[in-house]
């Protein structure tokens, strides 16, 4: 099991942190188990969110964005990494997906990961590798969404909601008409999405355990 001391932020509150160079460390990590428990339910797994992005203070929680095969259930998705630690969080629609949130057996309340299960061809993949990518590559658009992460943090620490809300017209007219021209160019960048089962990456367990899962507690979205 992967140790994620580091992480973890009660739910519904902000604490916006340092970027620290460990973040990429444990997502690699989580991503492993995640490649081993999900085996051919997701074709792609990638980081996403601030913590994504080297140099953006963010909240200390990571986000995973799998990209989903056609026709994935999401109790499925719920059965096969919840012996993990990720419970079953809801549908958040284009706001993320379907949203599994890993919390550590010595803290619940807390979320150290959130992984969010997205369907091909949702714009939201696009939108997540889009804002990940761009914020990456602009020091000045970095530098500009870090002050407003400060001062939001400053006026929100106990209203995750309010603070998600106020970001949205920034990310909004940072991203544009970028999320269609980022669509048409991954699509012909080549082969799609690498499978969880290549060489390389974990294969699944054969099996599956616990039932059909129900969505457990609050809803929190905010991957970035």
């Amino acid at each position: 099991m992967t140790d994620t001391s580091p992480l973890g932020l009660r739910h519904g509150t902000v604490k916006v942190v340092p970027s620290d160079p460990s973040w990429s460390q444990a997502y690699a990590l989580l991503a492993a188990d995640l490649a081993a428990a999900l085996g051919g339910l997701a074709s792609d797994l990638e980081h996403v969110g601030s913590t994504s992005v080297p140099g953006l203070p963010a909240k200390p929680i990571i986000d995973i964005a799998a990209l989903l095969v056609p026709g994935v259930d999401p109790a499925e998705v719920a059965q096969a990494v919840a012996p993990l630690g990720y419970g079953y969080r809801g549908d958040t629609g284009d706001q993320g997906g379907l949203l599994y949130v890993l919390e550590p057996a010595d803290a619940p309340g807390h979320a150290v990961a959130h992984l969010h299960g997205i369907a091909p061809g949702d714009v939201q993949w696009e939108r997540y590798l889009e804002l990940r990518d761009l914020l990456r590559k602009d020091e000045t658009a970095r530098d500009e969404y870090a002050r407003l992460k400060h001062g939001l943090a400053a006026r929100h620490g106990d209203d995750r909601t309010a603070y998600t809300s106020a970001k949205s017209t920034f990310i909004d007219g940072l991203l544009g008409g970028s999320v269609a021209a980022a669509r048409a160019r991954r699509a012909s960048d080549g082969p799609g999405p690498r499978p969880l089962e290549e060489p390389g990456l974990a294969k699944a367990s054969a099996d599956r355990v616990g039932s059909a899962a129900e969505p457990q507690g609050e809803v929190e979205i905010d991957p970035v």
